[in-house]
């Protein structure tokens, strides 16, 4: 799903989008015009001629594991293009957060966890420190915690998700606490990233469990209180590697892993999840107009510094891994503060939350998959597993 295209072809039912293909395309090459923009699984729309925002959300009802896998252990298959499009297809291995309220459902949460268990057992021994900033009790509380909400969810027990709650909860509290100390002491991106992976996983955990209590006002603190830790993750990963030097990513050899377009909204990504520094000249131009044409122009003079380097320039197998960590920690803030969009605007329609719990569930049922469903490796013409949906 590209969202120009979505854009353009929705434009009448949203207010204030523009309805000549002119205006529409000047908006959406600049950046600036009043046009749908992501952030996130959160589509921000023009304001409604009231004045009042628009918000609507992208909802996911199939998945693959395998995508979980290659996003936490970052090896993409044979020939797989990395960021070559800004499309949600080319972020499914890149994100272990799946898109929308799929973010909360238990099976996902179970795998996640299992895969990053795996890769933290082959990280420590590469990472000075990592283990002092884990205790082994926490990672136990928070796989109890999603193996009960499993079940108490299945099998509506109010009881075993009481259980959930304070399990995940504990561990939310903790790997928040250790993703700060981490960034303070200017850990490894890699330790950085592992840690707020196991803080999503914690806050998503957290968050169902308060929707399932019918709890939405305590859900909606817990994400105002355990989301800046997230935040602040992205903009230490982001800045220990695409930010560093952006030029470095524009080199012939990462041609088929990255464009212009991919690249440019992987920096409206990060501004929406607090990662840039706009004391920089670059990430500043760029905050200030996400476009192609502003990357390039901002660029202009390095990129023809990095031609006089070759062949003595950066590694395209680091500069990879170094963009694929970015990317991951960026998308994955973004989706999960995408929750808090979605408890304040249920509040601002009078609605619970569970409702839109019900709503991913009967979208996917009309999937040829049914249910949050894992989808057929072999199949090609299959249902889109993305929706957009609006209070």
């Amino acid at each position: 799903m590209q969202l120009p295209i979505w854009s353009w072809e929705n434009r009448h039912k949203y207010p204030g989008v523009p309805q000549e293909p002119d205006k529409f395309v000047q908006a959406a090459i600049s950046g600036t015009g009043p046009v749908v923009s992501r952030a996130g699984s959160t589509l921000r729309l023009p304001p409604a001629p009231d004045g009042r925002s628009q918000l609507a959300f992208l909802g996911q009802t199939a998945y693959k594991l395998a995508d979980i896998q290659k996003a936490i252990t970052g090896l993409a298959d044979a020939g797989q293009r990395l960021l070559s499009t800004a499309s949600l297809d080319s972020l499914q291995s890149v994100s272990m957060v799946t898109l929308g309220l799929s973010a909360l459902t238990p099976l996902l949460l179970a795998a996640q966890f299992r895969h990053l268990n795996k890769r933290l057992n082959d990280l420590q021994q590469q990472i000075r420190k990592l283990s002092a900033l884990l205790e082994d009790r926490y990672i136990s509380e928070l796989e109890s915690g999603i193996e009960l909400l499993e079940s108490g969810v299945r099998q509506q027990n109010k009881g075993r998700i009481e259980g959930a709650l304070q399990k995940c909860n504990d561990a939310a509290v903790f790997f928040g606490n250790r993703v700060q100390s981490a960034v303070a002491e200017r850990q490894d991106r890699r330790g950085v990233l592992l840690l707020s992976r196991h803080l999503s996983v914690a806050i998503c955990g957290t968050t169902r469990c308060f929707i399932a209590l019918d709890e939405d006002a305590e859900a909606r603190k817990m994400l105002g209180a355990r989301t800046p830790a997230l935040r602040r993750a992205a903009r230490a990963v982001f800045q220990q590697t695409v930010a560093r030097d952006p030029g470095r990513f524009m080199i012939p050899a990462l041609t088929p892993d990255v464009s212009l377009e991919s690249f440019v909204d992987l920096f409206r990504q990060a501004k929406h999840a607090g990662a840039l520094d706009e004391s920089d000249p670059v990430q500043r131009a760029l905050a200030e107009q996400p476009s192609a044409a502003a990357l390039f122009e901002t660029l202009r003079e390095k990129l023809f510094s990095y031609r006089r380097m070759w062949p003595f320039g950066p590694r395209p197998e680091v500069l990879r891994s170094e963009l694929l960590d970015a990317t991951a920690c960026v998308e994955e803030t973004n989706r999960v503060q995408s929750l808090a969009d979605f408890l304040e605007e249920s509040q601002r329609t009078g609605r619970r939350a569970i409702e839109g719990i019900t709503l991913l569930d009967e979208e996917a049922n009309r999937n040829a998959n049914a249910g949050i469903a894992l989808l057929d490796e072999k199949s090609k013409d299959r249902v889109s597993p993305y929706f957009v949906w609006g209070m």
